[in-house]
């Protein structure tokens, strides 16, 4: 920014660039200059916490970011390592993990971490839930073997 302010005081102040030229490359760096640095803002922020894009930014700079990564192959291997469980990722619950576009405030974590906890709360009933269906599901089904080895004479 200080080059932008500076550029037409050192221009005029040299004797042998004309006032028109002075003028114009102002114009000239100011427009380059000015939509790279705005850019680089947006990549040293890219989920736009800090409001640098005002919302009205036609380059999704979290998408681009994704696209670069897509065909790392580091992360192949990962998964293993990963602090989420295969399970989880098989059924799809990874809303909790997705990041907001926008930041968000010291309560809105507080929903968040009580809302994940009430979720998993529940998740968990509904995994208990689950395996006393199939374990009553699978007496049911050996009782039926049983009764029907029991009247078939061996």
């Amino acid at each position: 920014d200080v080059v932008l302010w500076m550029y037409p005081l050192m221009a005029i102040s040299s004797k042998k660039m004309s006032p028109f030229l002075a003028v114009l490359g102002t114009g000239i760096l100011t427009l380059s200059y000015q939509g790279l640095f705005e850019l680089a803002k947006q990549f040293l922020d890219p989920y736009d916490n800090e409001s640098f894009g005002k919302g009205e930014d036609p380059l999704v700079v979290d998408t681009l970011i994704a696209e670069t990564n897509a065909g790392s192959v580091r992360w192949l291997n990962g998964l293993e390592k990963f602090p989420i469980s295969s399970q989880r990722i098989q059924e799809g619950e990874l809303s909790e993990y997705l990041l907001p576009l926008r930041g968000i405030s010291v309560e809105e974590l507080e929903q968040l971490k009580k809302e994940k906890k009430e979720r998993e709360r529940e998740l968990q009933e509904r995994r208990e839930k689950e395996e006393k269906e199939r374990q009553l599901a699978e007496a049911a089904a050996k009782a039926q073997r049983k009764a029907a080895e029991a009247m078939i004479p061996g």
